[in-house]
């Protein structure tokens, strides 16, 4: 399978208000705002903390750890407001935007990243 099928078959069962353009970057390219995928919240914004600027969570923030099939595992951010909606079309929608991410940020994505299936997720605490 390759990323645009995975990501064409993935939109077709998007959670209703799902962003899957979820970083906004800095003139620098850096993060400088991440919003919740499935809910829209701020989950990371770039403040002053002490003498530097740094992206720092916001309450909303929380985390689930999706594992997959082959073993392996994926952390992402969600709000604590989405962890209520995951389903497997959401987590599917959730890992797609990852991946989107990714490839906007290194051409370069692994085959074994794609190919992987979800095998469900727990709550990072």
């Amino acid at each position: 399978m390759s990323l645009l099928k995975r990501i064409r078959e993935a939109r077709l069962h998007y959670p209703k208000g799902f962003r899957e353009d979820y970083v906004v970057m800095n003139k620098q390219g850096l993060p400088e705002t991440i919003y919740c995928k499935m809910t829209g919240a701020t989950l990371q914004s770039t403040r002053k903390i002490g003498s530097k600027e740094m992206l720092a969570p916001t309450d909303a923030y929380a985390e689930i750890n999706m594992a997959f099939k082959d073993g392996s595992n994926h952390v992402t951010a969600v709000s604590k407001d989405a962890l209520k909606g995951l389903d497997d079309h959401a987590l599917e929608a959730i890992y797609c935007a990852d991946l989107l991410q990714w490839k906007r940020e290194d051409s370069q994505i692994a085959h074994q990243w794609v190919v992987r299936k979800i095998d469900g997720y727990t709550e990072v605490v």
